[in-house]
């Protein structure tokens, strides 16, 4: 059996699992030598593990031969894999499952040495995650509190869930000449797009304002962060192109650096962005 592996039973389960989680992950594989899905996601698990480097530990635990444990643990079908940290089952699947699919799970539990901060704030977002989330950029601030890419990230998702000052804060933090500086104005915008929609009483309301006066930027600025604040992200989009095709000069070349953010959070690879990008350079250099 590989180093980084180990045979456990239920005398044994306390030390090896319990206690060595405290140091590491201990991922344990619950599995039979009958089960051919075990079989194939035996060496997979072994393979993801190693490539930690020492930070996870992979346990296995027969099942035929340690039915008290494995009742314990709700083992009800196999392969069952579960993870242990500080104690406590923290993550856990059934199944057989692909090794990319296993490994994104170990990276879930175990960050690479090179992968950085911020990173591994989108990882556990996009994982459901948004405490640990949000956990993990403020322990960075509290050793590098200028950090200009770690704040812009923390104030994106303290503005979702709906403390604008404190993001507002936040964004105000990033030093003048650092790289996130007009990313971290744009996205003071983006805030304010949605207070407007919340202040002009939601999406119908915000809707009712544009049909009554559709020259109206603000109230079409409004109607975009009502958009945005219900999930639809493409609509608000589309109402800040119309502004700038209607207005370039409000706020300042708002709508159009509303939009950059935009783009920001949803990447230069997202289907909406590619197509509103494009009309929107039309817009620019027609």
């Amino acid at each position: 059996m590989p180093a980084h592996a180990l045979d456990v039973s239920t005398a044994t389960f306390a030390r090896e699992v319990i206690d060595r989680s405290k140091e590491a992950v201990v991922v344990v594989d619950f599995w039979a030598p009958w089960c051919a899905p075990c079989q194939m996601l035996g060496p997979v698990l072994e393979d993801a593990v190693a490539r930690t480097g020492g930070k996870a530990v992979l346990a296995k635990v027969n099942v035929d031969e340690n039915q008290q444990l494995a009742a314990q643990f709700g083992v009800s079908g196999i392969p069952a894999v579960k993870a242990f940290k500080d104690g406590v089952v923290v993550a856990e699947f059934v199944g057989a499952q692909p090794p990319h699919v296993v490994d994104a799970w170990i990276r879930q539990l175990v960050p690479a040495e090179d992968e950085d901060v911020v990173t591994q704030a989108r990882r556990l977002l996009a994982s459901g995650d948004v405490a640990e989330a949000e956990a993990t950029l403020r322990r960075f601030l509290m050793k590098q509190p200028e950090d200009g890419k770690v704040l812009l990230e923390l104030a994106r998702i303290v503005a979702a869930r709906g403390a604008v000052d404190e993001a507002k804060e936040l964004l105000a933090k990033i030093p003048d000449g650092a790289p996130e500086k007009e990313a971290a104005d744009r996205e003071v915008l983006l805030i304010e797009m949605i207070a407007a929609g919340a202040a002009a009483g939601g999406l119908e309301a915000a809707r009712a304002r544009v049909h009554a006066n559709p020259d109206d930027p603000e109230a079409r600025f409004a109607l975009a962060g009502a958009y945005l604040a219900t999930g639809r992200t493409r609509d608000a989009m589309e109402e800040l192109l119309e502004i700038v095709k209607r207005d370039r000069k409000y706020r300042d070349d708002g709508a159009r650096r509303t939009l950059l953010a935009l783009f920001d959070q949803l990447g230069p690879e997202h289907p909406d962005v590619q197509d509103l990008r494009n009309r929107l350079a039309m817009i620019l250099f027609a």
